[in-house]
């Protein structure tokens, strides 16, 4: 699998030296045992996790044909604290406007993904809707391979929710405090994408041809 520059520097941001790592299933006929954890000791020019597994071995990961879940990061746990502080201000400021809602436990979640089984009726695991924006964690089977985990944010536009985009970053269902961890991860895109909670995201309009609302005469 090749990855354009930026994608690949998106890889190494995400999964810096040190990442702790469980491996789900791994796409090589030499493949480490699922469920063996890991630490990320370097990610090179391709895309590729450099791995010391616990087991021993050191084959390497590859990111969209691996599958994997974090267990830590060393960045995350003083970005999630800040998450955390976050997500209270802006629960205080939103009021109605922020809802969080999950189809099942993170503790059922991670049980199904370890036995690759979910329920059938169950796609849309996890939703937290902040103001004008919302991430979703959406599961996803695809056949003769495990079912596995995708991201994704949709924008309230002119008082409609439309669908956004994916969002690579992924979440860490580890996490001390998940709902906060849902948040970081669509804070960080937010800022990326330039889109904002509380006011109608004029970058969406844009994209999308659509007029962006008038005030005084005066383009916003």
């Amino acid at each position: 699998m090749q990855y354009n520059r930026d994608h690949i520097n998106q890889i190494k941001k995400q999964y810096p030296p040190g990442t702790r790592i469980e491996l789900i299933s791994m796409n090589d006929p030499q493949a480490v045992e699922p469920g063996t954890t890991g630490t990320v000791w370097k990610v090179d020019d391709i895309g590729t996790l450099h791995m010391k597994w616990d087991s021993g071995r050191s084959l390497a990961v590859v990111p969209g044909e691996d599958q994997f879940r974090v267990i830590s990061c060393p960045e995350q746990k003083t970005a999630l604290l800040d998450a955390a502080y976050s997500l209270e201000e802006i629960k205080r400021e939103l009021g109605e406007g922020y809802r969080f809602h999950q189809a099942m436990t993170v503790e059922d979640v991670k049980q199904c993904l370890a036995a690759g089984d979910f329920p059938s009726d169950t796609d849309v695991l996890f939703v937290l809707e902040a103001g004008n924006l919302d991430i979703e964690v959406n599961l996803y089977v695809d056949e003769d391979k495990p079912p596995r985990l995708g991201y994704f944010c949709c924008v309230r536009a002119n008082g409609e929710w439309e669908s956004y985009n994916d969002i690579l970053d992924e979440v860490n269902l580890d996490a001390p405090n998940f709902e906060a961890e849902m948040f970081r991860v669509l804070e960080k895109y937010a800022k990326s994408e330039s889109l904002d909670f509380m006011a109608q995201n004029k970058s969406y309009l844009e994209a999308h041809g659509e007029a962006w609302p008038q005030m005084g005469g005066q383009s916003q």
